[in-house]
């Protein structure tokens, strides 16, 4: 028995898999093409937490359209046979650049919240949106390099 057949015979239920996989990458790839939209469009100043929010709703599409038009279309034919190069460099994208990316934006707005809350009235010698804009392109630096990294080892 080959190890296809033996994984579908294993596993009960790969149709509720898949469609659960569907269902939540389509509703999260939706939600943050919307909420990245309504960042975009948003009139007035930003605030660096708003900057933060906007560029974290770039490593959730990645993710989410990375199991939406990758994932769940592999789960659908069912095929073990995947050339290893796409899959190298969707995973890199998706599992390296996004899963690096969103956490140190994800703290970078832990640190901008932890700083308006204990020092509400402390003004800042530095600019902050410079900071914050230092911040996420520090982020992006790190998730890029450990992406090409990954490809590299192809």
């Amino acid at each position: 028995m080959n190890n296809s057949s033996m994984m579908s015979e294993d596993f009960p239920l790969p149709g509720l898999a898949t469609f659960i996989l569907l269902t939540v990458s389509l509703f999260g790839f939706l939600l943050n093409i919307y909420l990245m939209t309504k960042f975009i469009l948003r009139k007035g100043r930003w605030s660096g937490f708003q900057k933060l929010c906007l560029v974290k709703t770039i490593p959730n599409i990645i993710v989410c359209a990375s199991f939406l038009f990758w994932v769940v279309p592999l789960s659908l034919i069912r095929s073990s046979q995947v050339a290893r190069l796409p899959n190298v460099i969707i995973g890199q994208i998706a599992g390296v650049g996004a899963y690096i990316m969103g956490p140190l934006i994800q703290l970078c707005m832990s640190i901008n919240r932890c700083l308006v809350l204990y020092f509400p009235f402390k003004q800042s010698l530095v600019d902050k949106k410079s900071l914050t804009t230092l911040a996420v392109a520090i982020a992006v630096i790190i998730a890029f390099t450990y992406t090409v990294l990954g490809i590299q080892g192809i």
